[in-house]
């Protein structure tokens, strides 16, 4: 299913507060994980968080919109985050990127000594 750009209806009012669920996978299936970094996880749950929660892989093939995240956590279940505004957003080459609050330089330059 291709990344939705409308808010869907199930989700809070509230982006600051995500629906969280925990749920078990069916083992049978083909998923697409990949092993967390501070790369991949996404500004609004954060690494620390991810790794504090359990969570151990990223599981694109479950995130069906802009909205959601899923993370594979250690006790085999999957962790699903829902956010009322997009998380994500797809760039100029049609890839699906994690929305950052980082401040970069206009010039693209580190601030990093």
């Amino acid at each position: 299913m291709p990344a939705s750009s409308s808010t869907p209806d199930y989700l809070s009012s509230n982006p600051e507060t995500p629906q969280i669920t925990t749920y078990t996978q069916d083992s049978t299936l083909e998923r697409d994980y990949e092993e967390i970094t501070e790369l991949n996880v996404p500004d609004v749950v954060g690494y620390t968080t991810a790794v504090e929660k359990g969570h151990i892989a990223r599981v694109r093939s479950e995130e069906k919109d802009l909205y959601s995240v899923v993370f594979s956590n250690g006790d085999g279940t999957n962790t699903l985050y829902m956010f009322s505004d997009p998380v994500k957003f797809i760039d100029k080459d049609g890839k699906v990127r994690n929305k950052s609050n980082k401040i970069v330089p206009a010039d693209g330059s580190s601030n990093n000594g």
